[in-house]
């Protein structure tokens, strides 16, 4: 499962509209420092293959990863993008995000871009970013499910197949390709290759930009129960296997 920050580029008359300037955006943020900061380095940074899958892109190969911090701040200053300001939306039934969302709006701070913080209930998030027409928000931070494939969630970057993300994502027929080439081709080399290039486009369009892995922490009593709990959940489900815990001792 993965964190992302969504760039809406379907807004009218917004900054965000002009490639360049969401490209300057993700290349200021810096996944290794919500992984160290927000998460104490209890997670890892990830390209939209979930890096801890077998045949993900690498991370650091990703385009905004090798791009420089001074030309995102360039790309900001010639474009005015940073007279505008942004809001960053996050649901309040994860606590976390916000906490994401406040270092988030530092590192994009060192950019040029001013950036407001909106904390709102699920059902607000909800209408705001995906059931309005275009999305009524500039930012915002959630999270997918990972799956057990690294092409599976790959397929919400085509929002004629997600349809939940028309509203703040454009089409694009290069990647599009790539998401289907990458879900059928069947060769472990020549797959790798493919989400490689794909993950490297969505990073360069950078519309829906993947941070890092969503941790998860589960506390039990060793004097009453002996769980068998799963490394990786691609799912959501934590507590995976629950009604199979055994009574210690057994």
């Amino acid at each position: 499962d993965l964190y992302y920050v969504l760039v809406n580029s379907q807004k009218p008359d917004s900054p965000l509209n002009d490639q360049d300037v969401r490209f300057a955006i993700n290349t200021a943020i810096d996944r290794q420092a919500i992984a160290d900061i927000v998460f104490a380095g209890e997670t890892t940074p990830t390209g939209i293959t979930p890096s801890n899958l077998p045949g993900a892109c690498r991370v650091d190969e990703l385009p905004s990863e090798q791009a420089a911090i001074e030309d995102a701040r360039a790309t900001i200053e010639e474009t005015g993008a940073g007279d505008v300001e942004l809001d960053l939306i996050v649901d309040t039934s994860n606590p976390v995000m916000a906490q994401i969302a406040q270092l988030v709006q530092q590192q994009l701070a060192e950019i040029g871009v001013t950036v407001r913080i909106e904390q709102v209930d699920t059902a607000i998030y909800i209408e705001r970013v995906f059931s309005a027409q275009p999305g009524d928000f500039d930012l915002s931070i959630s999270w997918f499910a990972g799956y057990s494939d690294p092409s599976m969630v790959t397929k919400w970057w085509n929002p004629e197949q997600a349809f939940f993300n028309v509203g703040f994502t454009g089409v694009h027929e290069d990647l599009n390709a790539l998401i289907a080439e990458g879900a059928s081709e069947t060769d472990p080399d020549a797959r790798a290759e493919v989400l490689t290039e794909l993950c490297a486009s969505a990073d360069e369009y950078a519309e829906m930009v993947p941070l890092v892995h969503r941790p998860s922490i589960i506390g039990f009593d060793t004097a009453a129960v002996s769980p068998t709990i799963q490394s990786n959940e691609g799912y959501g489900n934590i507590l995976r296997n629950i009604a199979d815990y055994r009574i210690a001792g057994e």
